[in-house]
């Protein structure tokens, strides 16, 4: 009886010592080998990094990419709606590297994609999870959104930006009106349904919470892309 136990006692720290030796291999596009802080590339070579939030994988950083998945460049013009288009606030680089690029709903909508690699458009749904995640929280807006006035203004006194996704306000272009508006106040980011898209998820700098809105046809907004 003592010779059994001593042997199972044996072979338990056996393969417990060989097991801490082997090396669990994880395919790249798996969810666990995406901790905060790593990095991922566009095409452009943007650098962007990543953010556990619950259950989903986020970029921290707006898309700037001016190039789809395949190479295929992405029009840089904000004058035709039947395009899959891109601009940059104010055409001003300097904003464009901060807020990241503007793009209207065809290029969002290319079945080519914008969004890098192993990423996408987020859908509404997708949303939905994310907002429901944080119900206990002091405003889904609150903690999405950068902390400080940098870039939100001094409105923005309640964001912690606890969740470290970091929204930031870059506005969009309104096509009807040819002209871009509310850099610094608004932020609005584009979801998709099947491929379609359907509506803009909305965060201000007043408001603890987020919101959507319908968007106008040719109008140009963020994108914030989301791990398939």
């Amino acid at each position: 009886m003592k010779k059994s136990v001593l042997l199972s006692i044996t072979l338990l720290i056996f393969i417990l010592l060989t097991s801490c030796n082997i090396k669990e291999e994880v395919d790249p596009g798996d969810f666990v080998s995406y901790e905060n802080g790593t990095e991922i590339k566009d095409i452009d070579g943007n650098i962007y990094h990543t953010i556990n939030i619950g259950s989903q994988v986020w970029l921290v950083e707006n898309l700037k990419t001016t190039r789809f998945q395949n190479g295929d460049t992405i029009t840089n013009s904000t004058t035709n709606k039947n395009l899959s288009c891109y601009c940059v606030y104010n055409s001003d680089t300097t904003l464009g590297n901060i807020y990241g690029n503007l793009y209207n709903s065809n290029a969002v909508s290319d079945k080519r994609n914008i969004c890098p690699k192993g990423w996408r458009i987020p859908s509404e749904r997708d949303i939905k999870i994310l907002i429901n995640h944080l119900l206990n929280t002091s405003g889904a807006g609150n903690v999405l959104k950068e902390s400080g006035a940098v870039h939100w203004g001094a409105l923005n006194i309640h964001s912690t930006n606890a969740t470290g996704f970091t929204a930031l306000p870059g506005g969009g272009f309104n096509f009807d009106f040819q002209r871009f508006d509310d850099l610094g106040k608004q932020g609005f980011w584009w979801l998709t349904d099947s491929g379609t898209i359907n509506e803009v998820f909305l965060l201000t700098s007043s408001d603890p919470d987020a919101a959507y809105r319908n968007f106008f046809d040719g109008d140009f907004f963020s994108v914030r892309c989301f791990r398939n």
